[in-house]
């Protein structure tokens, strides 16, 4: 299976699951070294927004009902080229999962969006991703995926590494956390402080409507990252594959049908390294 990478302006046939070492990151191999140079070179314009996140923490979910709500495009920052981004109208949005400090500087006078979800769910999610692409050492048991999870060895780098970089060094004077349990607890609050964080005016109406509509089983009917012309790892249809589907269940709690005790401990280890960090990850709300 090929990733058709068009940054830079250029085609690279590499398998997805094929990875590289950025300053100590592991990325994807389409995104390669000239690829990510001509990214952190990319011009940001003041009122652009990001919604970053590490993989696997809903950011599929925030893209559908932001598209649906605004009437606009959410294209992946780094995989679009600059051509196709820059020909987009103001205020332009963007997903992203690269760490902040592989993106240009600006990026930190935009506002921001940090989606953050259960680590543990994350892993579990994380697993049925790569099993997407056949990889054994993935898809065989959660063991070698929790050990590399817990080095930072995971595509896109260290899980709390993001967190702490995007979320706690005050490096983004405009940013909203919003994690994934409070969109499966309460997504129509959730989504009109989304809103009023983008200065965004919608009725009530149609943001249940929206809401409605981004239901789990609604969403694994529709395409929602594959666009013509542009990058498509598994391609057209294939969403909607359920052998081969990029959404699994959408649910919350599930790493306590998957993860064995070790996993457990071996996570709850990882997230305790660091107990200030710790601390803050507690009072979001996600453990």
């Amino acid at each position: 299976m090929l990733h058709k990478s068009r940054l830079a302006m250029k085609t690279v046939d590499v398998p997805y699951w094929h990875t590289r070492s950025e300053d100590g990151v592991i990325l994807p191999a389409f995104l390669d070294e000239d690829s990510v140079a001509e990214i952190r070179a990319r011009k940001v314009l003041p009122d652009d927004i990001f919604v970053a996140s590490f993989p696997k923490s809903g950011s599929t979910w925030m893209k559908s009902m932001l598209m649906d709500l605004l009437k606009c495009e959410v294209p992946m920052y780094s995989v679009y080229p600059a051509s196709y981004l820059n020909s987009l109208k103001s205020p332009r949005i963007f997903k992203e999962h690269l760490p902040l400090h592989l993106l240009p500087d600006d990026v930190r006078k935009c506002k921001v969006i940090y989606l953050v979800r259960n680590p543990k769910d994350v892993v579990v999610s994380y697993q049925h991703h790569m099993t997407l692409f056949s990889i054994d050492e993935y898809s065989e048991n959660l063991n070698t995926l929790v050990e590399l999870f817990c080095s930072g060895k995971t595509q896109f780098g260290d899980w709390c590494s993001a967190l702490r970089d995007w979320c706690f060094q005050d490096q983004i004077p405009s940013l909203l956390i919003v994690s994934y349990e409070d969109m499966s607890r309460d997504c129509f609050t959730t989504m009109k402080r989304v809103l009023k964080f983008l200065e965004q005016d919608v009725p009530d109406e149609k943001v249940r409507e929206v809401v409605e509509n981004s239901r789990f089983e609604q969403m694994k009917k529709r395409d929602l990252n594959y666009v013509p012309g542009c990058p498509s790892f598994l391609g057209k249809g294939a969403m909607t594959d359920d052998k081969k589907h990029f959404l699994r269940e959408g649910k919350v709690g599930t790493w306590k049908k998957h993860l064995t005790v070790a996993n457990n401990e071996k996570l709850d280890e990882y997230l305790r390294r660091d107990m200030e960090l710790f601390l803050k990850i507690k009072d979001l709300d996600i453990l």
